[in-house]
């Protein structure tokens, strides 16, 4: 994408667009996955899913390869080879500042997913037992009138 963009754009904001995909797709992931972890939450609590049960109590065996659901590695040095171009085109210091502002930026909310992610499934957890506890006591109201 870098090349395409940079018959169009001088070199340095041309790192932008790719930059905007890379972006785009982490976010999209990042939804997958809480969006999985928010279903999963919901079967758990509403359906007292003995499969998700087991699944929470699984965990990730002493010897198991880790597994990031985000690819933020993956992310986070396609982003840093994104920032390749900008270097080698001897940018001014605002591009510098600008682009690499850009890249900065990226990093950050990778970061941030990643350390998010890990605190969702419990808050999701206890949003769902709430609702469930909402929801029976609606229950208990309406059969009492």
């Amino acid at each position: 994408m870098t090349v395409a963009t940079a018959a169009l754009v001088a070199p340095p904001v041309a790192t932008l667009l790719p930059l905007l995909a890379l972006a785009a797709t982490f976010e999209a992931v990042y939804a997958l996955h809480v969006g999985v972890e928010r279903v999963g939450r919901y079967l758990e609590v509403f359906f007292d899913d003995s499969w998700e049960k087991a699944a929470m109590l699984f965990g990730r065996p002493p010897k198991a390869a880790r597994i990031d659901p985000l690819f933020a590695i993956v992310f986070a040095i396609a982003a840093l080879f994104n920032l390749v171009p900008l270097l080698i085109a001897q940018p001014t210091a605002p591009e510098l500042i600008f682009v690499g502002g850009a890249h900065a930026l990226v990093g950050v909310r990778i970061v941030f997913a990643k350390l998010t992610v890990s605190k969702q499934r419990e808050i999701d957890r206890q949003r769902f037992l709430a609702l469930k506890r909402e929801f029976s006591h609606e229950d208990t109201k309406s059969r009492t009138l």
